[in-house]
């Protein structure tokens, strides 16, 4: 940061200036208040006298983040010479190219905190919550305007509508952080205006996948005779889900692990080379989860992916909203800081879209999976969903919204009736 744009800001304001940065780049439990005050050249006095503490001071954060986010749709909403999907296209490009500006660095701040913070903080998750649900329902006062003039379609609800357009934004910057593909974040801008304008041609009915056995047997990663290696790797996937990178300590994996820190040093070497390790784990379960749903047991392809939503849904339902896709929760912390953590989980987002764009071929190929959409388009819509999904449920624990973007799911897959 330029400091010589700052020096004529008051203290408070160079403050919350330099913790919207370094949350950007750090994340919140990497940020100090010592990094906070060296990069805002400002006493610690000055800090507490304003905040008191640090989480005062990130809630200070997020007031600032919500007004420059409602000045932003405010602008667009407002916006009387445009049809209604003219603007939700403007305002959606507007935040990519603020993004792409960024060097790929500034998603959204809200998402990036939520996926952190969710897990482990119910103040964070509360104040979060409460930003996510009022953006919710603007998008959704201004779809419910598209909707009134008939620009929009209207077999469902403004609210329903607001809930896969939040998530697809959530998603798709979260994806662009490791990627960094101006093309996935247009493609999803494609498919969010499809889904918004069109309504359904897919019979209308309620998904209920039939339910199949698991793949994978469960191991508990407490067991003595298990190796090392593999303790630790199943440890860290949880540790990594519930605090994150950097609220996830060596001693903490140790300790939950039960293993001597000589081990995890012989096998690994350092935290970031562990991370990439567990990465590849999960990798692998995710695999096998992907691979079993695509198994061809009768099921359309709509079917197949909808049941592998809903299986990753009610694992992170279950898990008290802590165990949603780790690759995406851990880009949002590590994608600006760590090139080798950021490159391994841009591999696997792109392997994951490699093997969903080998089923949505296939189901082309059979005529259950819509043409007028490029596979690409669609993985890309999908992976966003996805996560985009639990990175809002880690804070709102918004249960119909999880269904409503599994529908969402389903009815974009879906190759239309025939006529």
């Amino acid at each position: 940061m330029a400091k010589t744009a700052t020096t004529k800001l008051s203290h408070k304001d160079r403050l919350l200036r330099s913790g919207w940065d370094l949350f950007y780049v750090n994340g919140y439990h990497a940020t100090t208040v010592d990094s906070i005050l060296s990069d805002a050249e400002v006493p610690k006095g000055s800090f507490y006298h304003h905040f008191g503490a640090k989480q005062a001071f990130g809630f200070a954060v997020l007031d600032r983040y919500d007004a420059y986010q409602q000045r932003a749709l405010d602008t667009w909403s407002g916006r009387d010479d445009l049809t209604v999907p003219q603007r939700i296209e403007g305002y959606h490009r507007e935040l990519v190219e603020r993004f792409v500006a960024s060097g790929w660095q500034r998603p959204c701040l809200l998402g990036k905190l939520s996926s952190e913070l969710g897990p482990s903080s119910e103040d964070y998750r509360a104040r979060i919550s409460t930003s996510l649900r009022e953006w919710r329902s603007q998008i959704a006062r201004l779809i419910a305007l598209g909707q009134e003039r008939g620009e929009l379609r209207d077999d469902l609800p403004a609210g329903t509508l607001a809930d896969v357009f939040l998530a697809l934004i959530e998603g798709a910057f979260v994806a662009a952080l490791v990627l960094r593909e101006q093309e996935y974040l247009d493609a999803t801008t494609r498919v969010l205006l499809v889904y918004l304008e069109h309504a359904s041609t897919v019979e209308q009915r309620q998904w209920h996948p039939r339910r199949r056995s698991s793949s994978r047997k469960r191991t508990d990663p407490t067991q003595t005779e298990m190796a090392h290696r593999e303790r630790l790797l199943l440890t860290g996937i949880e540790s990594f889900f519930e605090f994150g990178y950097h609220g996830t300590t060596v001693d903490r994996i140790l300790a939950a692990a039960q293993v001597p820190k000589g081990s995890f040093y012989h096998h690994f070497g350092s935290k970031e080379a562990f991370a990439v390790g567990v990465l590849d784990a999960y990798g692998g379960f995710q695999d096998a989860r992907l691979l079993a749903w695509s198994d061809d047991d009768g099921r359309s392809t709509p079917e197949m992916i909808y049941g592998y939503f809903t299986e990753m849904s009610q694992i992170f339902v279950d898990s008290d909203y802590r165990n949603s896709d780790l690759a995406g929760k851990l880009a949002t912390e590590v994608a600006t800081t760590s090139e080798p953590l950021r490159v391994k989980i841009a591999e696997l987002v792109a392997q994951w879209r490699v093997r969903l764009e080998a089923v949505l071929t296939a189901g082309q190929e059979r005529g259950d999976v819509r043409d007028d959409l490029t596979v690409a388009e669609l993985s890309a819509a999908i992976h966003a969903l996805i996560d985009g999904t639990f990175i809002v449920a880690s804070a709102t624990r918004d249960t119909g919204a999880i269904s409503a973007v599994g529908a969402a799911i389903a009815e974009l897959v879906a190759a239309p009736n025939d006529e």
